[in-house]
């Protein structure tokens, strides 16, 4: 109770505000310490040996105490050993003892000696010490507090008094023994030997009863037997605990506030008893919670036999003050009690409960000698989140809450579950406001702080830890790696007595926080107070201190109590305990124990009600099963939650036809209100309910649909319905059923259902009318009434439930139900269990899991394991079923309900095991079925079985459907992304979509035919479509019909946006996940940019003006769906005004330099918060004037390159300012200066794009992904770890690592560490994998190649494909061998060829081999018709390597189509190869020119050879002395396609309109560069071939380039060698080159003129090398005529849009008919390695 509240009427005292001057401190002997900062083992050795001797001089069973300081050890050390002997009733008085009274006791027996002015023994001690009786009486009451804290005028300063009287045992320790008739023994220790002695022992008084005391380099402390381990450690305590109350105060109380609570880094002592009076004093005890009946008689006297009272608490007698109360829709347990679903689940739940408390009752009976005044109480509200079992001792309480999990996994508590946000009931936060509550409702928390003990978590669920008892990360934002210790159960007595059972599972034991510093600073901050009791401590002006205090005080209390037995476990050891104690078997059995536990707890204001539901219907669980034993008719049994067709209660099958039983215990008759209530949800036996039941759930051929209960039908005379307190009113009319007939025999054979009270509605017309009409259909027949439900149909549903709906009232409660069961079982001899075993056998059918129903057989089989005591829970937890898991959990919604488990046990044990074997086998990934299936709950199984048959016969071969899909190359995940959410009409969907695009024949139908022909790629369609689920058909329809007419062509639409060059990949990724408003969606952006005659509006001339790339756009406004106009506009808003002007945004970004396509990747996916998120990274970038913040002048001081950040934070979307800022201030102080982490980077030559590619798409995570990938590179000196450290020794680049793991983001540490765990073992050797990569000459970057972006799966995507290559013993497998095993005459693939065509197949690597090698070869390794026909047309690997280039995972389809273009059904070539060949190209050209785009040759086949466009080939074609097909191939390779886009302005910047030559080319020839020097520097330029020719012009006819006038020196050819593939940098690489060359007179530079006197034939090699020396890029300074020059090959480092087909330009130079021959000298041969170079590192 609030100290505040009405009833108490006073406000708080300043007693009831913890205040730092509350608490003194008490230490312990310096020893403890000494041994703790021993500076080197020896000495530790010695100082441990030292305090061993002292423990065995010590009193067995006493350890070491603390005492105060400061003079006051000695009292105190006295004073707490006097409060030992008065707990054990050794010594007599009404108060306690402390400090303070004891020196009042000394004081005055010193002046009843100075009053008798006889001599004394103490006036001889004084004066032997120097001090006169006088003086001695004035000082010795004042404490070393009173000297410390005295204030101006009192006695202490007038005494001048500065230090307290010291306590002597010869002296102080005498008159303390005379007066309380105790004996003092002291022990004291040396560091030094004394006459061969450490230990001394010394003794003053002479009565009986004996303190220990020991004195350590002159510190007193107490040897105790009420605590359980030596203190060593500072403790901090209650003042009053060692000081005494100043005035007045009563010293049973005072001794009541004793707060045990450790200071920061120092341990808690346990004390086994309480130094403190039992109960409060009378101002509490009147506002006290009263208890119930108490498990001890009166008298405190054991009792003669064994006693098993119990005690329970309810809510009324509890005060539960209002200003507590936080909102009710959040306490989940009082959901629970709300609710009848998942009766079994809760059921085990209350199981689990119940054998514990048995257990504690059976421990009571054992320990009964050694505690007892102990009580029991279960279900005591006081603390409601530990309040199942509540154990009482001499004014101690230790709390206990049970939690069962369903070990289907490995269900740790992890630190999700722990630290999660919802204060839910399994949260530390959650049993923090649970204590909170409690201490703050109490008149004195203090007291009540003191009392509680212990705060027991008891689970047979493990803490999910590291094997240095770290808590494992999991998927948490905000983790931090708690630590746990485990404690010495021996130490504590009373919970090793009650709670501890003998079991070996690992990590079994009693685990609390650890209390080191920072894990004990950092719990503090996570404890939180809940808005009700922040409003109590607000409100009761409580101080800081008191919360700090609270919270150390709660964790010092919290005991995990971990991977104890499960149930059944726990239920043998019950049952094993009660045969050894022979009183307890004498008087009880296991089932009376329980029910008498049960009937107190059904005494439970809030628990009652629901847990008299549970029981009453599993006692007719029992009834049934045990008629089923009975009765041959009565076939099976199921119960809630056991079948996929119900949702509670019981099932049976009686003659092969099911009756459905639906039970509730009801506390008041049924009216018509409750039948026909105005609020349907509000009643159990809402007739409407049961007929949504019977609809749609229930099969309309079951048998009768019975509703069983102890209430009775509030009828009249006339069998009439009474009223009740309904308006609507009408006397329906009963019928009584006479269960004597034949038809009512399964009735007749069910014990529960006696020979009365049975009722169905009466038949007679006026009733049967009147039920019709207030009957309501369902949500499911209403829909169906729309689709043409006849009202003659309607009427016949309403009829079968009315036939087949039974009353079974007036029948047993609860209790009656045992006595049934009991009475039937007892009088029956040929049945071979008992009421126990009865009971037992049902709880273990229930936690099977098992799908199907119990039968006789089961009833036998689980009855056997009892009988030979076997467990029979099928512990699969042992098994990984972490991916049938987390599938259930996406299908069904929501873990730990009755219908995920059910779901979960079919996926494990049941019928589903096959299904996802299938699955798996057939290579359908689990995440597309459970997309589709995604939130089924109840109809989980269903839905998953349905599905499954649609897609798989009996035998398990794919069925026509996906056989189609497959061959047609329709990627199932496109399906499941448009179906996403089908749920329970998942087959329904999946079939109506499938029928859209199919005919019966498996042939496509207009709507995929015309998608093909116009190029719109079905993975953009299934994007927008995204969550249309059970209305994809139509979703997809419309769309279709926006795009395409009736007769198949596209409409204005797709017109215009094909005209203006319009991706639809950007439109699709701004429509993700529209679903079925995708055609609105659609429209109303087209709308936005386009008028009705096509033409582009304001927003995108804008764009195009600006030179804004829509992809940037998109990319922001990713996923907004069915809101992208209003999105795009916001955005678009905020970067241009209404005329199109740049507003201040943009303006400021262009002047800083600053790509929006940085922006856009760290802005990627905030869709309809872009705009928002847009100005919140802005606002943090740039002040209000547009200048920029030191975010990012530090990032351009320090040369990070934004990129890099973009990178890391790619995704951040909504949270990029946050996550942007987060990253930053992890990299750089506050003054902008790197931190540890960005220097350890530079010093140890980490590339950080490296770890950036990585670590990209982390998001808002990027921060705690940056550190954690860090903290496993670097040590905390920042110094590489041993995984770097081998990488380096092992020559593995860092970038080829990276380009593997590229997108790890979050997951970047796990998957770094994985994968070199794959490679290396513990000792940093190569493991298997890597030796026979090596053995095989197959180079990592091959691997990496086809890797890349694996992210988060590259560990197991490396292991599938190498496993899919070699076997065991590193011998290459079949699959392999026919690539790349060498046979006579045969074409073979290199691992450059594999590696090209599987580029960027990443986590999918093993399917795309796996596909290739079907494309390719049979299962013999003969070649394919396919392959065949490609060598026959000249095709060599490496060509079709050039053109498949990065397939990946879709070769298989894009080869195939490459086929079906090439070549006809027969084989031969098509007339569009033809036309390619008659061109002159060559398969070497045409594969380099259209690399990587396979699917473009038609599109450049048309573009080349088909109408207007031919014209700008054909100019090239008839320039006899120009661009060769060569020429052109190398300058355009890797363009993709783009090819004819590419090839046309190409084609501008060479030739007119009608073929002349532009006056660029004609510059260039005048001055005698060739097309094919031009080429030379052009190589690989791609798509940006006509931007760097222009720079090249410009720059080389510019005024000052003395090249010119040195044409002899440097010819065009020349220079081309010098200028090969530089790429973009062409203007500033040639201006550097011309600087270092020439000065501004244009003569030689003295550098040039070295190398032409010393090196002269090697000039071009060595320019070529200096123009790509990074980081100073030609910067002539940074050269030196010293420079040491080596006769080296051309090597370009330029990586701009390279390809890996080097190679094919090596045949295309070197095998033409048309290309001259070239002298082999080294330059070129260096230049060729070069190119082949750079094309294998693309």
């Amino acid at each position: 109770m609030l100290a505040d509240s009405k009833e108490s009427g006073k406000s708080p005292s300043s007693e009831s505000t913890l205040k730092k001057s509350d608490f003194v401190t008490r230490d312990p002997i310096s020893i403890f310490s000494r041994i703790k900062n021993a500076s080197d083992e020896e000495e530790k050795k010695k100082l441990n040996q030292l305090l061993e001797t002292l423990r065995k001089k010590s009193p067995e069973g006493f350890k070491i105490g603390a005492a105060v300081g400061e003079g006051d050890c000695f009292f105190d050390s006295i004073a707490q050993g006097l409060n030992e002997l008065k707990d054990k009733g050794l010594i007599t008085g009404s108060k306690g003892f402390s400090v303070k009274s004891l020196r009042e006791n000394c004081k005055q027996y010193a002046q009843q000696v100075n009053q008798s002015k006889k001599g004394s023994w103490l006036g001889r001690a004084l004066k032997g010490e120097g001090e006169k009786l006088c003086e001695y009486i004035l000082r010795i009451g004042f404490t070393a507090e009173d000297i410390e804290n005295t204030s101006s005028g009192s006695e202490i300063e007038i005494l001048k008094l500065e230090n307290a009287i010291w306590g002597r045992p010869e002296v102080e320790g005498k008159m303390i023994c005379d007066k309380y008739e105790v004996k003092v023994k002291i022990i004291k220790l040396r560091d030094k030997e004394i006459d061969g002695l450490h230990v001394t022992k010394g003794k003053v008084g002479t009565g009986n009863n004996i303190i220990y005391i020991v004195n350590y380099r002159n510190h007193f402390v107490p040897l105790l037997s009420n605590i359980e381990k030596d203190i060593k450690r500072s403790i901090k305590v209650y003042r009053v605990e060692a000081y005494g109350n100043v005035v007045g105060s009563d010293s049973n109380n005072i001794s009541q506030s004793y707060i045990s609570t450790p200071l920061q880094g120092i341990e808690n002592p346990t004390y086994k008893q309480s130094g403190c009076p039992r109960s409060p004093g009378k101002e509490n005890h009147k506002t006290g919670r009263k208890r119930g009946r108490s498990v001890t008689d009166k008298d405190n006297k054991a009792p003669k036999r064994a006693r098993m009272d119990v005690n329970v608490a309810s809510n009324e007698e509890l005060e539960s003050p209002s200003d507590l109360q936080d909102n009710p829709e959040q306490d989940e347990l009082h959901n629970a009690f709300q609710t009848k679903r998942h009766i079994p689940h809760h059921l085990i739940e209350l199981m689990y409960q119940l054998d514990l408390s048995v257990l504690c009752l059976l421990r009571k009976s054992t320990y009964e000698h050694k505690y007892p005044s102990l009580s029991l109480a279960f279900g005591d509200s006081e603390i409601d989140k530990f309040s199942n079992i509540v154990l009482r001792s001499k004014g101690k309480s230790i709390h206990i809450q049970v939690e069962n999990v369903e070990n289907y996994i490995d269900n740790n508590i992890s630190y999700a579950r722990l630290f999660n946000k919802e204060r839910r009931s399994s949260s530390v936060n959650s049993y923090f406001d649970s204590f909170v509550k409690h201490l703050i409702s109490k008149s004195d928390l203090y007291i009540s702080l003191y009392n509680v003990k212990y705060l027991i978590v008891y689970t047979n669920s493990g803490l999910d830890l590291t094997e240095e008892k770290k808590l494992k990360q999991g998927r948490s934002k905000n983790f931090y790696p708690f630590k746990f210790y485990s404690i010495n159960i021996e130490e504590y007595d009373i919970l090793k007595n009650f709670l501890f059972t003998s079991n070996n599972i690992q990590g079994h034991g009693f685990y609390q926080f650890s209390q080191d510093k920072t894990t004990r600073e950092e719990l503090l901050k996570r404890l939180k107070f809940s808005p009700a009791v922040q409003k109590v401590i607000k409100k009761r002006e409580l101080s800081q201190g008191f919360e700090k205090e609270i919270k150390e005080a709660f964790l010092d209390k919290l005991v995990f109590a971990v991977n104890q037995p499960n149930r059944e476990e726990l239920n043998s050891s019950i049952k094993s305990e009660m045969k050894k104690n022979s009183e307890v078997q004498d008087n009880y059995n296991y089932i009376i124990l329980q029910e008498r536990i049960l009937s107190n707890l059904e005494e439970h204001k809030k628990l009652g009600n629901y847990i008299s539901g549970i029981i009453y219907e599993f006692n007719l669980l029992k009834l049934f099963l045990h008629d089923m034993f009975l009765h041959k008719n009565m076939i099976s049994i199921n119960f809630e939650g056991k079948s996929r067709d119900t949702s509670n209660n019981i099932t049976i099958n009686y003659k092969g036809r099911a009756t459905y039983l639906e039970a509730h215990n009801a506390d008041s008759n049924i009216d018509y209100s409750q039948l026909f209530p105005s609020r349907q949800q509000n009643n159990t036996f809402s007739i409407d309910k049961l007929f949504t039941l019977f609809v749609e759930k229930l099969e309309e051929s079951i048998e009768y649909f019975i509703i069983y209960t102890n209430a009775d039908l509030d009828l009249t005379e006339e069998k009439e319905l009474k009223k009740g307190q309904s308006k609507d009113f009408y006397p329906l009319k009963f019928d009584i059923m006479d269960i004597r007939k034949k038809k009512y025999k399964i009735l007749r054979d069910c014990s529960c259902i006696g020979g009365n009270g049975l009722y169905q509605f009466s038949q007679e017309e006026t009733t049967r009318k009147k039920l019709l009409s207030l009957l309501k259909l369902p949500p499911s027949l209403q829909k169906e009434r729309e689709g043409g439900l006849s009202d003659e149909n309607e009427k016949e549903t309403k009829e079968k439930f009315l036939d087949k709906l039974v009353f079974v009232v007036n029948q047993p409660n609860r209790e009656k139900l045992n006595s049934v069961i009991r009475g039937k079982i007892n009088n029956q001899s040929n049945i071979p269990y008992n009421c126990e075993k009865l009971h037992e056998i049902a709880l273990r059918w229930l936690e099977s899991h098992e799908l199907g129903p119990v039968t006789k057989g089961i009833i036998e089989k689980i009855l056997e394991d009892i009988n030979h005591n076997r467990f029979s829970y099928q512990a699969i937890q042992n098994k990984d079923v972490n991916e049938e898991f987390k599938f259930a959990k996406s299908v069904v919604g929501r873990e730990g309900t009755a219908v995920f488990y059910q779901f979960l046990g079919f996926l494990v044990k049941g019928e589903g095991k096959k299904c996802l074997e299938v699955l798996k086998r057939k290579g359908i990934n689990l995440s597309t079925v459970s997309s589709i299936l995604h939130g089924a709950g109840d109809s989980a199984v269903k839905a998953f079985k349905d599905l499954y048959d649609f897609w798989f016969d009996g035998k398990g071969n794919k069925t026509q459907y996906l056989k189609t899909l497959e061959e047609k190359g329709i990627n199932l995940s496109n399906i499941s992304s448009i179906l996403h959410g089908a749920r329970a009409k998942a087959a329904k969907a999946f079939k109506d979509l499938y029928d859209l695009w199919f005919n019966h024949n498996g042939r496509k139908t207009k709507y995929l035919i015309k998608l093909e022909e116009n190029g719109v790629d079905l993975v953009r369609v299934s994007s927008i479509l995204s969550g249309a689920g059970t209305s994809a058909f139509k979703a997809f329809q419309d769309l279709y019909n926006l795009w395409f007419d009736k007769k198949g062509n596209r409409t204005q639409y797709l017109k215009t946006l094909d005209k203006e060059g319009i991706n639809l990949s950007n439109i699709s990724s701004i429509l993700g996940g529209a679903g079925t408003n995708a055609p609105k969606a659609f429209k109303d952006l087209y709308d936005l940019w386009f008028n009705e005659q096509g033409n582009k509006k304001q927003h995108l001339k804008t764009l195009e003006t600006e030179g804004i790339n829509l992809s940037n756009m998109s990319s922001i406004l990713h996923r907004a769906g069915a809101n992208a106009a209003k999105a795009f506009k916001d955005l678009y808003g905020l970067w241009f005004d209404e005329q199109g002007n740049k507003k201040q945004y943009l303006k400021t970004l262009e002047k800083e330099g600053i790509n929006i396509s940085n922006m856009s990747s760290i802005l990627g996916g905030a869709g309809t918060n872009a705009a928002k998120a847009f100005k919140d990274l802005y606002e943090l970038w740039f002040d209000k004037q547009g200048n920029k913040k030191h975010y990012l002048e530090a990032l351009e001081e320090k040369g990070i390159n934004l990129s890099h950040m973009s990178s890391v934070l790619s995704g951040a979307g909504s949270s990029a300012a946050k996550a942007f800022k987060d990253l930053y201030d992890f990299w750089f102080d506050k003054q902008g200066n790197k931190k540890q982490c960005l220097e350890a980077l530079e010093e140890r030559g980490i590339n950080l794009s490296n770890m950036s590619s990585i670590l990209s798409g982390a998001g808002s995570s990027a921060a705690k992904a940056f550190k954690d990938l860090y903290d496993f590179w670097f040590d905390k000196q920042g110094n590489k770890t041993q995984y770097l450290k081998t990488l380096e020794e092992k020559g593995i680049n860092l970038s080829t690592v990276s380009s593997i793991l590229h997108g790890a983001g979050t997951s970047a540490s796990k998957a770094f560490k994985d994968l070199y765990n794959l490679w290396f073992d513990k000792k940093g050797n190569r493991t298997q994998y890597l030796k026979t990569l090596e053995k095989e000459g197959i180079n990592i970057s091959n691997i990496s190649s086809i890797l890349g972006g694996a992210g988060t799966n590259a560990p197991k995507a490396f292991k599938d494909l190498c496993d899919l290559w070699f076997d065991e013993q590193g011998n290459q497998k079949q699959y392999l061998k026919h690539f790349i095993e060498k046979k006579d005459g045969e074409k073979t693939f290199t691992m450059y060829n594999l590696s090209s065509i599987l580029g960027g197949a990443g986590a999918s690597a093993k399917d795309a081999f796996e596909k290739l090698h079907s494309v390719c070869f049979n299962d013999e390794g003969k070649r394919t018709q396919l392959l065949d026909d490609f060598y026959g047309a000249g095709f060599e690997p490496s060509n079709l390597s050039c053109m498949l280039c990065k397939a990946g995972v879709h070769i298989s389809s894009i080869s195939k189509r490459l086929h079906s273009v090439c070549f006809n059904d027969e084989g031969k070539r098509t007339k569009l190869l033809d036309d390619f060949y008659k061109a002159g190209f060559r398969t070497c050209d045409l594969c380099s020119i259209l690399s990587g785009a396979a699917d473009s040759l038609e599109k450049f086949h048309d573009f080349c050879f088909i109408g207007e466009t031919k014209k700008y080939l054909n100019h090239f074609l008839n320039d006899e002395k120009g661009f060769t097909l060569s020429n052109l191939c190398n300058i355009l390779h890797g363009v993709r396609a783009n090819i004819c886009s590419v090839l046309k302005d190409f084609h501008d910047v060479c030739f007119d309109e009608v073929g002349n030559k532009t006056q660029l080319l004609a510059d260039f020839r005048k001055v005698g560069f060739t097309p094919s020097d031009l080429s030379n520097i052009l190589s690989m330029a791609g798509n940006n071939a006509t931007s760097i020719l222009r720079n090249f012009h410009k720059v080389y006819f510019n005024k000052e380039n003395h090249f010119l006038a040195k044409k002899e020196l440097f010819t065009p050819k020349g220079l081309s060698k010098i200028l090969h593939g530089v790429g973009l940098n062409i203007c500033l690489t040639f201006e550097k080159l011309h600087d270092l060359c020439f000065d501004k007179a244009g003569n030689k530079t003295k550098y040039l003129n070295n190398i032409i006197q010393n090196n002269r034939h090697e000039m071009f090699n060595i320019l070529y090398k200096k123009v790509r020396k990074a980081p100073a890029f030609l910067d002539e300074q940074n050269i030196s005529e010293g420079d040491k020059i080596t006769n080296v090959g051309l090597e370009s480092t330029s990586s701009s849009g390279r390809t890996e087909q080097g190679q094919n330009l090596g045949n295309a130079q070197q095998n033409g008919p048309k290309v001259k021959k070239r002298k082999k000298e080294k330059n070129q041969e260096g230049y060729l390695k070069s190119g082949r170079k750079q094309a294998r590192n693309y």
